[in-house]
């Protein structure tokens, strides 16, 4: 039902070169970011800079046309690569882009849209695995530069009596623009801390909050969802709300983990800030294993000790491979001596078991940037920012604590399921588990926010990935997507009642709309009816795009 650039109902060049005029010369004609890389428009200096930069996610979070993982600019095989001398297409890069600086930039975008039957997508940095910031023939709402950062030391949301939960609180507004990198550095100049995401691309204030969101930080300090305080917005009438718990509550309320680019455009998020502790405790651990039945035992260990890890406040991550691992966590405050208590049950249980050697290291920074740029770099050593620009598709799970505190052994049964399979069924043998529940996070009200209820009982949020080069075919590609379902389908089977986390869930997710929103999802409904009755903002498995 969206006109498309071939279609005689499209725009006219004239008609874009009018609203363009309405809204301060700010539209974009976007293209795909190899652009400058092909004849006719080969550009020698700028397709330099593209193929030395293709990789670095600050840089393609810079560029109108480019989603982090190409494969989402594409149409089918309309691409438009790096590396080849094949003819550059359009694919599926929004013809055009708002360049927003304002609320009324969005509400003449979203008029515009909705006059000529366009799509209207939403981008900032183009971190979406799902696909949803690009869109054939659509109009992007690009919200990249809307980078205001304001401290508060009283912040009182808008119409809320002074006496209200919490009263005045320290806060810190971003705008949808903003990048964790950015953020991490000026909150730590106010000897602050905000629960944010790790890689320093991602937008603080955009699809990041419309997921819900997920931090280390969070077992600590409660989930990001729990440490929103206010929210900017416009909706697709181009109305404009403050929504906050005193007044836009439904709003205020499915705007955090209801989906992105679903109710509506957010210029500004505030986060509630917390001071920031007087160092910050990392612990690493390296594990090698003779076989697989070796770091199967070791993973069913670190399982059963996840419970009171997450209780304590420690965040992080394990990397697993099919015999060999590493996990890096983060506890705000703490000490050399009890965090190497806190985890001597599994280097002991490491120590005596023959298949195994584990390596612990304990750090002790003076604050979270320090930690936060450390890991970075120690990761991504070539740039210290993280590494994108590979077609790249995942899947995830949200495993809950009674799995930890009664059936260890069947996670560790499922990760090695997963991890020995054939890597050619599509699946890396490689699965990230991000520990980020349990703790604070676990106290929230699950019905608070349209978050997954499912977080609150979640300990870990598992992802498995994969990966295909340019010059793959259809064929290969589908097999990808496929695979890489059916091998999700372990975890799915190893905890059904929970979900998956749709930020970095599964492009073909089996009843995505339970397991991406759980039982919130019929209330969410209601609200996208109430917002957007007419679909201007329509996605690939976001509320209400049943019938899209």
């Amino acid at each position: 039902c969206y006109c498309l650039p071939h279609q005689r109902c499209f725009p006219s060049p004239p008609v874009w070169h009018s609203f363009s005029k309405d809204i301060g010369g700010r539209l974009i004609q976007a293209r795909p970011a190899a652009y400058p890389c092909h004849d006719p428009h080969y550009d020698e200096a700028a397709c330099k800079v593209a193929k030395t930069k293709w990789t670095d996610a600050l840089w393609r979070s810079d560029q109108v046309g480019a989603s982090q993982h190409p494969q989402w600019d594409s149409f089918k095989q309309q691409k438009c690569l790096i590396n080849a001398s094949d003819t550059c297409y359009q694919g599926a890069v929004p013809i055009y882009a708002v360049d927003v600086r304002q609320a009324d930039d969005v509400s003449k975008a979203f008029a515009f849209a909705t006059k000529h039957h366009i799509r209207v997508i939403v981008k900032n940095t183009g971190h979406d695995y799902l696909g949803r910031s690009d869109g054939r023939g659509a109009l992007s709402i690009w919200t990249h530069n809307l980078k205001t950062i304001d401290f508060s030391d009283n912040f009182e949301r808008f119409q809320c009596p002074f006496d209200s939960k919490d009263g005045q609180v320290s806060a810190v507004t971003v705008g949808a623009g903003v990048q964790f990198g950015e953020l991490y550095k000026a909150v730590a100049a106010q000897n602050k801390i905000v629960i944010a995401f790790d890689p320093p691309s991602v937008g603080a204030a955009g699809g990041y909050v419309g997921g819900g969101g997920h931090s280390v930080l969070a077992p600590t300090y409660g989930l990001p969802a729990d440490n929103i305080l206010e929210i900017n917005v416009v909706t697709p009438d181009g109305s404009y709300f403050v929504a906050n718990e005193c007044q836009n509550k439904d709003l205020f309320w499915a705007l955090r983990g209801g989906g992105p680019a679903t109710f509506g455009v957010v210029l500004s998020v505030t986060y509630r800030t917390h001071p920031a502790p007087a160092a910050v405790t990392n612990v690493h651990h390296e594990v090698s294993a003779n076989d697989s039945s070796s770091l199967r035992d070791f993973i069913a260990e670190y399982a059963r000790l996840m419970p009171s890890i997450a209780d304590k406040g420690y965040g992080g991550s394990f990397a697993a491979l099919p015999n060999a691992g590493h996990l890096n966590y983060v506890l705000p405050g703490g000490n050399q001596s009890a965090a190497q208590q806190d985890w001597q049950p599994l280097v002991d249980f490491a120590a005596s078991h023959p298949g195994l050697n584990v390596l612990q290291r304990v750090t002790m920074f003076p604050n979270f940037y320090a930690f936060f740029n450390a890991t970075l770099c120690n990761r991504f050593k070539t740039q210290c920012t993280d590494l994108t620009g590979t077609n790249e598709i995942l899947a995830s799970r949200l495993l809950p604590r009674s799995l930890f505190v009664n059936s260890p052994d069947a996670i560790a049964d499922a990760y090695m399921d997963i991890l020995t399979r054939n890597s050619s069924n599509g699946a890396r043998n490689f699965i990230l588990t991000m520990s980020v529940g349990g703790g604070a996070g676990a106290l929230g009200d699950e019905h608070s926010a349209a978050l997954n209820p499912a977080w609150r009982k979640a300990l870990w949020h598992t992802i498995i990935q994969a990966v295909w080069d340019d010059d793959a075919s259809d064929d290969v590609i589908q097999h990808k997507f496929v695979d890489i379902t059916n091998a999700n389908q372990v975890f799915r089977d190893l905890a059904p009642e929970s979900g998956s986390y749709m930020n970095e869930g599964d492009y073909n997710e089996p009843d995505w709309q339970t397991s991406f929103f759980g039982e919130h999802y019929e209330r969410l409904v209601e609200i996208k009816a109430l917002v957007d009755p007419h679909d201007v903002l329509a996605c690939r498995n976001c509320v209400g795009s049943e019938a899209w």
